[in-house]
């Protein structure tokens, strides 16, 4: 399967395995995810433990960054 046939939540599952967090701007520009709070709300209720807090840059900005938690698995339903 191809980066272009993948959905939004698989591309933001495989990007959450590969690097440590995620915010809006690289989720928009890299992912093309518009809306990343709901994609990893729907992470979350497929049971995956997606945790965020809001972090504030160098520039003073407040930016929500979101990852995957330890255990990495899908919990059993």
């Amino acid at each position: 399967m191809s980066c272009d046939q993948l959905t939004q939540n698989q591309r933001l599952l495989a990007y959450l395995k590969r690097r440590k967090y995620i915010t809006r701007a690289p989720a928009f520009t890299e992912l093309g995810i518009a809306n990343l709070w709901q994609r990893c709300r729907e992470l979350r209720d497929m049971g995956y433990r997606i945790e965020s807090r809001w972090h504030k840059t160098p520039d003073g900005a407040h930016v929500k960054q979101y990852w995957l938690a330890e255990g990495r698995q899908k919990r059993a339903a």
